[in-house]
């Protein structure tokens, strides 16, 4: 069963590298993780650590934040504040 904060964390993931034009291949060797596991959390399939979550936010070159969160500045703010913290809450 996937659970819906880690798919939302697995789009952000895979949207990023692809901005970068980078594989999950060429991740791994950045990141110091498998492109396997890269592709099983963009995918859903593993809970990824925070450890993990820094580690590919520095990869990827942004902060971890901007992974964990995507919730501008519309009205849904707070119910997406709400989901972050039940995503780190699982990681």
């Amino acid at each position: 069963m996937k659970i819906p904060m880690v798919e939302k964390l697995g789009v952000r993931i895979r949207r990023m590298r692809k901005r970068r034009k980078l594989t999950q291949e060429v991740l791994a060797e950045i990141s110091g993780y498998s492109p396997g596991y890269i592709g099983s959390v963009e995918n859903a399939r593993k809970v990824p650590s925070m450890e993990f979550v820094f580690d590919l936010a520095e990869a990827l070159g942004t902060s971890p934040s901007d992974l964990l969160i995507d919730c501008g500045e519309g009205p849904d703010r707070e119910k997406i504040k709400t989901e972050v913290k039940q995503l780190v809450d699982l990681l």
